[in-house]
């Protein structure tokens, strides 16, 4: 299986200073492969209309990644909404857009800003998208619930809950990019009182 190393770095790398280095690339996401089968809403109708897109991901790790932050994100959400359906400044997340690309048909991208309209969500995309058309940095998105994937909080001291994506990647990346970005992370990814 062939998957970028960068995926689920967005809003950190975007801190750090080190997305613009990285953003020409982008995830590749195998199809057809042994793995659990995922569905990912394709628009922002109603979620009992909507359509999805399946899609087959091969890498163990990655998909143990996005089944822990699915587990915690009730929690994560009820704990960061704020009054009329904004939540904290501090929350980021990661979601999968259906993009037109039949090799690639989604892409993972974070956002924040995050703010609930009834049965969907709005956000700023806090990452460059690469490959959703007529967006860029800083634009609207809108999303549903099942769209997210990864989640992010930053803590009291500056560090971060969540990111359970990067901390994945982390294991193949090399020094001092893995320092530089470890040292950013709370070692327990999520709190105490939302577990």
């Amino acid at each position: 299986m062939v998957l970028h190393r960068f995926i689920g770095l967005g809003a950190l790398l975007l801190t750090l200073g080190i997305l613009p280095v990285l953003a020409q690339d982008a995830p590749v996401i195998p199809f057809d492969e042994e793995g659990p089968v995922e569905e990912v809403p394709v628009s922002d109708h109603p979620i009992r209309h909507l359509p999805v897109l399946r899609f087959r991901s091969s890498d163990p790790r990655m998909n143990e990644a996005y089944r822990q932050a699915r587990a915690a994100l009730p929690n994560v959400v009820s704990a960061t909404e704020k009054r009329h359906g904004f939540f904290s400044p501090s929350l980021a997340l990661l979601i999968a857009v259906k993009v037109p690309d039949a090799e690639q048909p989604i892409e993972f991208v974070w956002v924040d800003t995050i703010r609930r309209k009834g049965d969907h969500f709005t956000a700023r995309l806090a990452a460059w998208p690469r490959r959703i058309p007529g967006k860029r940095l800083r634009d609207e998105i809108v999303f549903v619930y099942p769209q997210v994937y990864d989640w992010a909080v930053q803590a009291v001291d500056g560090r971060y809950y969540g990111y359970f994506t990067t901390r994945v990647l982390l294991k193949d990346m090399e020094e001092p990019q893995r320092s530089r970005i470890g040292v950013t992370l709370v070692p327990r990814p999520v709190p105490q009182l939302w577990r």
